[in-house]
């Protein structure tokens, strides 16, 4: 004898079921982007990128938020730089990242990411692509935690010099049932799989850029003179101090020009360079105090301090910001720590 399955039912409450997908519309909606209900993946080439093409949002797109390099091989670099692009030097190892990206509804395993390096004055296509490496991620939906991931490229770039330093990372993020487009595959404006970084590549034999404190200026300047015993310290992060910067301004005209001589000192308060130079009346900028071509060898990572003093003339003053604007080190006054001022300067080194 047979035996009839009871299947209850429910009734479905249909302004309830209205409230649900009026809830998930906003929640998961972004201005602009349609809710998609297939994985969708992406690399972001400009902020607020969310998967349009062609770009609808600001900004160039060689310059995508989602390239990340960091100093070193992959074996010893942290999973989260502390920067996106760090200083890339010719002749040394680099890790790249992408920070890629599920802005569909379904999971999605086994997404491919890959980065090559170009010299963009020859082309970005097939022809000019050198592969770095290549990796494997797997994306929740949009909207869970794992949705999006910053990948690590488990090879190392060791960049070379071409095209006087200006080269280009390009990162690619495709899946089975999300592929790369075929008429576009290495164009990130017009395909959301792909990303581009534009950057310079710096010489190892020519000095570099270390420390800098340059950010926009709103009055503030002290002078020099011996007595008030003015410096700032910074931690160098290169292995040779090559030339070091300070911003003066003429704030007392009448007096003449005056010699204005520069110290470095280590934890010590040893000297490690003196140097001196006689500026004109009048001016007003950087004034640069070259210790060596070959570089000073320092400690990376050990704190130093710059001195300034002028004659007792008090010709200049040396321009300062507020509000701990160099997170590595702190303007002095007087021998000590001048609250939260910092002095305007550059540093450079070599490798």
């Amino acid at each position: 004898m047979s035996r009839e399955r009871k299947i209850e039912t429910e009734k479905v409450d249909i302004g309830k079921a209205k409230d649900f997908f009026a809830s998930l519309r906003e929640n998961l909606h972004e201005k602009g982007s349609p809710i998609r209900f297939m994985p969708f993946v992406l690399i972001r080439s400009c902020t607020g990128d969310n998967g349009t093409r062609p770009l609808s949002c600001s900004g160039p797109f060689w310059k995508s938020p989602d390239i990340w390099t960091a100093v070193g091989v992959p074996d010893v670099t942290p999973e989260i730089p502390p920067d996106q692009v760090g200083r890339v030097v010719a002749e040394k190892p680099n890790t790249v990242y992408a920070h890629v990206w599920n802005l569909g509804l379904a999971p999605i395993a086994g997404v491919k990411v890959e980065w090559y390096w170009f010299n963009p004055s020859l082309g970005i296509d097939d022809a000019h692509a050198h592969l770095i490496g290549t990796a494997r991620v797997d994306l929740a939906p949009r909207g869970f935690p794992g949705c999006h991931k910053l990948v690590k490229c488990p090879e190392a770039w060791v960049p070379v010099m071409e095209n006087e330093g200006h080269e280009c990372l390009v990162a690619r993020i495709s899946a089975f049932g999300d592929p790369l487009s075929k008429s576009h595959p290495w164009n990130a404006n017009a395909d959301r799989h792909v990303a581009q970084f534009n950057l310079t590549v710096l010489d190892p034999n020519e000095p570099m850029l270390d420390q800098v404190n340059n950010p926009e200026w709103k009055g503030g300047s002290i002078n020099i003179v011996p007595v008030n015993q003015v410096g700032q310290t910074f931690i160098p992060t290169l292995p040779k101090l090559v030339a070091i910067e300070i911003d003066l301004r003429t704030a007392n005209t009448g007096r003449g020009g005056d010699q204005v001589t520069m110290r470095i000192l280590d934890l010590n308060n040893q000297t490690l360079f003196t140097g001196s130079a006689t500026i004109a009346e009048g001016f007003e900028g950087f004034s640069r105090f070259n210790i060596s071509s070959q570089g000073r060898s320092v400690d990376i990572g050990k704190p130093l301090t710059i001195t300034v003093q002028d004659t007792s003339k008090n010709v200049f003053h040396w321009k300062y910001s507020e509000g701990n604007t160099y997170r590595n080190g702190n303007a002095l006054f007087e021998g000590k720590p001048f609250e939260s001022n910092d002095f305007y300067f550059k540093t450079y080194g070599k490798e």
